[in-house]
């Protein structure tokens, strides 16, 4: 017996004995014959609601696989939020061309609501740190969209406070952003192998409380001064991609992006997993 073989019946006696159970709802997964991942060479240009299919298939049900909602122009062409009507073509928001924001564009891969909420909040809070490897690709695969033809010189994952890093075990922006030097070797064209992964360079200086609940204007004061850059060698006259999970009222993103443009950077752009609406 071969040990592709044996390999096989090893899987299906685990997925016999240990049935796998949908993240977002709970049900069993029925087992897919082919569980891995795509290859770049086959993702990078597919729809992102295929993309999310293949990377998906071993954590969800087919029901729940469906309620995947990917943001699609238009939208800002600066904060990205997406607008409601789609016969318009992309343009600046009404908050975007009131107030001055520090960052030059923010870009994400799916709405923050249905299955995708549920997942991050099982990623985030129920310790499913196995998201981090997909959710990471899904990220990947929206930087080769949005910023494939930008200069993008180093990766920043926002921080958190060493004592939320230490209560939950793991920063989430940064576990997705650490696949990407291995995506980045199997992409196709070489796209982002320039992109140096800065993992200290911005800290978390102030423990804030939960942003849940919150409007707008809290969360701007609550963020206010939360962050520092550490390394500003590492940071000047660079163009920044800052990543984070989750892109509510942008105050996170946006506090962030003050600091690394006071530190020198030449550009911040923004991308996270979903976006609020």
């Amino acid at each position: 017996m071969s040990a592709d073989t044996l390999s096989r019946v090893g899987r299906s006696l685990s997925d016999a004995l240990f049935p796998k159970i949908c993240y977002a709802c709970g049900s069993f997964v029925r087992p897919a014959e082919d569980k891995t991942r795509p290859s770049l060479s086959d993702s990078d240009l597919l729809p992102l609601e295929t993309a999310f299919t293949h990377v998906m298939r071993a954590f969800l049900c087919t029901d729940c696989m469906a309620d995947f909602v990917p943001v699609r122009p238009p939208f800002c062409s600066r904060c990205g939020r997406p607008f409601k009507s789609s016969i318009d073509e992309s343009h600046l928001c009404g908050d975007c061309i009131s107030r001055k924001k520090h960052f030059s564009s923010a870009r994400a891969c799916a709405v923050y609501q249905g299955v995708v909420l549920k997942l991050i909040h099982a990623y985030k809070y129920q310790g499913k740190t196995a998201l981090a490897e997909p959710f990471g690709l899904l990220l990947y695969l929206a930087f080769i969209r949005h910023f494939a033809g930008k200069q993008i010189d180093a990766a920043v994952a926002v921080p958190l406070h060493y004592r939320r890093l230490r209560t939950r075990g793991y920063n989430q922006a940064l576990l997705m952003l650490r696949h990407w030097p291995g995506f980045a070797e199997k992409n196709r064209d070489g796209s982002g192998l320039e992109i140096a992964i800065e993992t200290d360079a911005l800290i978390r200086r102030k423990n804030t409380a939960s942003q849940t609940g919150l409007g707008r204007r809290e969360r701007t004061k609550n963020m206010k001064n939360a962050f520092a850059v550490k390394s500003p060698q590492r940071i000047a006259g660079r163009n920044i991609l800052l990543i984070d999970d989750v892109y509510t009222t942008g105050s996170t993103s946006e506090e962030c992006s003050r600091v690394l443009e006071r530190a020198g950077a030449a550009e911040v752009h923004i991308l996270s997993l979903a976006r609020a609406m």
